[in-house]
């Protein structure tokens, strides 16, 4: 197809391509059969050991009857909550196509993300603000040699 109007001043040729309309990827009906049935009780099992887990970060109790060890096992043990939940997080996203469960379960599990760094946020303002640990920035600035600190 040639447009004789194109170009700045309407005066020069431009060669257009024709749109064609390709038809969208799709597997088949059996093959989608046997993913879901084969991907579907894996992905219960995650989600009963993620569960498990993240409800497990939600009973931690009140900080200021914590050891300072004991924040920061319950800090650690929330921080791989929140590992293994964006990884499941990326595991239903990639199979939101062939099990259609997966895409239900995506709001509840960023819900759960939100909640969880929520509460590491609250534990590391307890453990810097009442306990006094410092940052990483405040460390740096303790650890600098005075060569670093004069440049």
């Amino acid at each position: 197809m040639v447009n004789l109007n194109g170009g700045y001043g309407g005066n020069s040729v431009v060669l257009m391509k024709p749109q064609v309309t390709r038809a969208a990827f799709s597997r088949s009906p059996v093959v989608r059969r046997k993913i879901r049935t084969a991907l579907a009780p894996e992905l219960r099992r995650q989600l009963a050991r993620i569960r498990r887990q993240y409800h497990a970060v939600l009973r931690a109790r009140d900080p200021y009857w914590l050891t300072p060890a004991e924040l920061r096992r319950d800090q650690a043990i929330a921080t791989a909550c929140l590992a293994s939940l964006q990884d499941f997080l990326r595991q239903l996203h990639s199979l939101r196509r062939e099990v259609p469960e997966a895409a239900e379960l995506v709001p509840v599990v960023l819900l759960w993300l939100q909640q969880l760094v929520f509460e590491i946020e609250d534990c590391v303002r307890f453990d810097r603000v009442m306990l006094g640990s410092p940052t990483a920035a405040e460390i740096e600035a303790l650890t600098a040699t005075p060569q670093e600190v004069a440049a």
